[in-house]
């Protein structure tokens, strides 16, 4: 029997999942772990709801906190174009340009959002995506450019279209695939901002951050295993190995993260070194 997976994003979109039976047999090889059937929790109902972040949340608190735009985090605009040659790739690295739009976006960086919008479309075509972007949507970007709260809307509806798109067409991973490349760079720009690390807001994002990726990685135990799935899984068990060093407290629904300069710099080389794997970015 099937189990179906759907991903909760607060107010923002809903990604479903239909991974593998539970009665599958299949395992990857796997340089640092493997999913495998042991790693699958029980569950009595065919609905499992797994929350992950909202494309713009980490973000916007980023701007509430921190005024302040800080270009040199971005993505360069000619990075990780030798990693582009599968659908793999192609997914994370959308996910991520579409994190820095965001960021780029929520700070009334308009033309900067543009500009990286124009430079993502060869990817979005590569992995199928020209109904969803293209000619329209480049215009009602443009029309929209001093309307900061309708170029949010936009950017939550390609995220809604493109995942909506993949579950129509059963690449429910490449959907996941663009969220982990999202996660990974809010990670990254939460990280290098040392302002944003001094606010009151901070602890509570790297706790939230945190379990995210715990659900991320439970998440990737329902998708089929091959290849790309095995390393995604690997790149962020990796990085899920060096956040259980810092100590997260729920209390009262509040999520706060306990943490050290040592603790917050090894999180940080280790993004560094993740997202240059996989985006070919440097840092």
């Amino acid at each position: 029997m099937q189990q179906r997976v759907v991903f909760l994003i607060p107010v923002l979109f809903t990604l479903s999942l239909i991974p593998q039976g539970c009665s599958s047999d299949a395992k990857p090889g796997s340089k640092t772990d493997t999913i495998g059937e042991s790693q699958k929790p029980e569950l009595d109902s065919t609905v499992r709801l797994i929350p992950v972040p909202g494309p713009l949340q980490v973000v916007t608190t980023l701007r509430n906190a921190c005024p302040v735009f800080e270009a040199q985090w971005l993505i360069k605009s000619d990075s990780g174009q030798k990693q582009l040659s599968s659908a793999y790739s192609n997914a994370v690295y959308l996910g991520a340009s579409l994190a820095d739009i965001g960021y780029c976006v929520v700070y009334n960086q308009r033309q900067e959002a543009l500009d990286r919008l124009k430079k993502v479309q060869p990817v979005m075509n590569e992995l199928g995506l020209g109904s969803v972007s293209g000619t329209e949507l480049i215009n009602r970007f443009k029309k929209n450019e001093n309307r900061p709260d309708s170029l949010s809307r936009i950017v939550l509806e390609l995220y809604k279209k493109s995942s909506d798109f993949f579950s129509d067409n059963k690449r429910e991973e490449d959907g996941f695939f663009i969220t982990a490349g999202s996660y990974i760079e809010s990670l990254y720009l939460i990280l290098h901002n040392k302002r944003f690390q001094a606010s009151e807001e901070f602890p509570v994002i790297l706790g939230q951050e945190k379990i995210f990726l715990d659900n991320l990685v439970e998440a990737l135990t329902y998708l089929e295993p091959n290849e790309p799935t095995q390393d995604m899984f690997n790149t962020l068990y990796s990085l899920q190995q060096v956040f259980g060093e810092i100590k997260v407290d729920v209390k009262n629904r509040e999520v706060t993260a306990e943490t050290n300069a040592a603790e917050l710099n090894k999180l940080r080389l280790k993004t560094v070194q993740l997202r240059e794997e996989i985006l070919g970015t440097g840092a």
